[in-house]
């Protein structure tokens, strides 16, 4: 196995595993250095963050209302697993001034009112739907104490108390749900900040990673940091709400949505190799792959866009020819994240994420080239949705009485998920794989032998693909045998300008070696 800074390291890069994670990883992967641990707790008068507190007029997004309901379950219910958290790591060199760093955290909080929220999720009514409920803290209730940790001689050490501290910390069911810390070390220290992923998305959390850092030097030095204007979840909620109220049932983006699910094909979303059994460990992945280096993942973009489609198209086309050379697959069916962030909230720090269908047949193609324009048209053709969450169209069906819950309807809808992101829309620090800079996020349970979830990531320097799903060694197998052959396709467009189908190797007659 070839580490990122060998020449070599992507001549054949799919056939294994990286050891450079690059920003993305799971908290089993993340290797914090050991140190001193210092953390800044917050308070606030108990009217403000128990149950009976004050409750806010602004709903949540609709985006965050399932996964609140999810996590009143999971608490109801006393289960051993956490929330789903993600955390940055933000590696600095020299001395930790603690009073610059406390006042960074400050200023981000002030900076970002969904952070000064926490939710309540009351039992349900007999035959409906549990409401979501806000609470707003006011950033004058609140007070901030500096309190000293623990130290660690082993990276080990401080990684599992750093994860024990997000597990019982980061609840968005109670106040705060926030975690702010940091560890000293020889070259200098980290600045830890760890949120439930209902606060947050992937874009949000790479920006903040700049901004803290941008918060914490301009603190040092006694200056202003120069940060664009945040704008507020909490109005992004209200307008939410506003655009999407007029919709009824016979809305043209409803009816799109009636009509995919109502021909939904779980099996067609089922992962097409044997992912094995393994339902009580969590995720081992995110499994990662390096696919192509940057230079030549331009080369792809390019033979893309000849074929009428963008890079993402060109990847959704060699998860096309995959599952139907290795498992005979004749339709690709999935559903990807798109950003529904809104004008006014470029820099907001919140879950703007929409999920979409993409599904187009791979009936009559012959080549990559031929699927490209197919992905892109369904690309295209999925796009309305993209600021219509399905939880609207789940909403209006229980407003009939029929409740969407009760019948399963909502919890199977995603039972796998392809996403793209390109980094280099970041600023550099974080935009290489090679970055130090780090967003650690939760192994969740919720992976089925059927499920995954993969994260394309365009780097300066590699296309990389991160796979969340079981840890076993039948996953493993499965997975890499899958991503070699999606790094092959890709490889073959670069370098010969297209890829043929080859016939369809069904689930018996593939061969299992790897």
């Amino acid at each position: 196995m070839r580490e990122l800074g060998d020449p070599e390291a992507c001549q054949n890069p799919a056939l294994q595993q990286t050891n450079s994670y690059g920003v993305h990883i799971s908290a089993p992967q993340w290797q914090p250095l050991p140190g001193k641990v210092w953390e800044w707790r917050m308070s606030a008068p108990k009217e403000l963050v128990e149950p009976g507190a004050p409750v806010s007029p602004v709903p949540p997004l609709y985006i965050q209302v399932q996964h609140l309901r999810r996590e009143a379950e999971r608490l109801r219910e006393g289960s051993s697993d956490s929330n789903v958290w993600e955390a940055m790591a933000i590696r600095f060199a020299g001395a930790l001034d603690k009073e610059a760093l406390g006042q960074a955290w400050q200023v981000f909080l002030s900076r970002h009112d969904g952070l000064r929220s926490w939710f309540e999720v009351p039992e349900p009514a007999q035959g409906g739907p549990s409401d979501v409920l806000r609470h707003e803290v006011d950033l004058d209730a609140i007070s901030w104490e500096l309190a000293e940790g623990p130290e660690f001689a082993t990276g080990d050490e401080a990684r599992e108390y750093f994860v024990s501290q997000f597990n019982a910390r980061t609840s968005p069911l109670r106040w705060p749900a926030l975690y702010f810390a940091a560890i000293e070390h020889e070259t200098g220290f980290t600045a830890i900040f760890a949120e439930d992923h209902c606060y947050c998305d992937g874009y949000s959390n790479l920006v903040a990673i700049l901004e803290i850092t941008a918060l914490y030097e301009a603190a040092v030095s006694g200056r202003d940091a120069q940060l664009p204007p945040a704008g507020s979840v909490l109005q992004a909620a209200r307008e939410e709400r506003e655009r999407l109220a007029p919709l009824t049932l016979q809305s043209p983006e409803i009816q799109k949505w009636a009509a995919y699910l109502a021909e939904f094909d779980e099996e067609a979303h089922r992962f097409p190799l044997d992912l094995g059994a393994d339902p009580d460990r969590p995720s081992g992945g995110p499994w990662d792959f390096d696919l192509l280096t940057g230079a030549e993942t331009e080369v792809l973009k390019q033979r893309c866009k000849e074929s009428g489609g963008g890079l993402a198209a060109g990847l959704y086309a060699a998860l096309a020819v995959t599952n139907y050379e290795l498992a005979g697959r004749r339709k690709f069916d999935e559903f990807r994240t798109v950003s529904n962030r809104q004008k006014g909230h470029d820099a907001s720090h919140g879950w703007f994420v929409g999920v979409v269908p993409i599904a187009f047949s791979v009936e009559g193609a012959s080549s990559f080239t031929d699927l490209v324009s197919r992905a892109q048209q369904a690309i295209d053709a999925s796009a309305p949705l993209a600021s219509v969450p399905v939880e609207r169209f789940f909403e209006l069906l229980a407003d009939t009485g029929f409740d969407p819950a009760a019948a399963g309807a909502e919890t199977k809808t995603l039972p796998s998920m392809v996403s793209y992101f390109d980094m280099r829309t970041i600023a550099h620090p974080v935009s290489s794989k090679a970055s130090t800079y780090s967003k650690v996020v939760h192994p969740s349970r919720t992976y089925t032998r059927s499920a995954q979830y993969v994260w394309f990531w365009r780097y300066h320097d590699v296309l990389n693909a991160d796979v969340f799903s079981l840890a076993n060694p039948t996953a493993q197998a499965a997975l890499r045998r899958y991503y070699t052959h999606v790094g092959d396709v890709l490889r073959s467009v670069v370098e010969n300008g297209d890829y043929t189908l080859a016939g369809s190797l069904s689930a018996e007659a593939a061969p299992q070696t790897v």
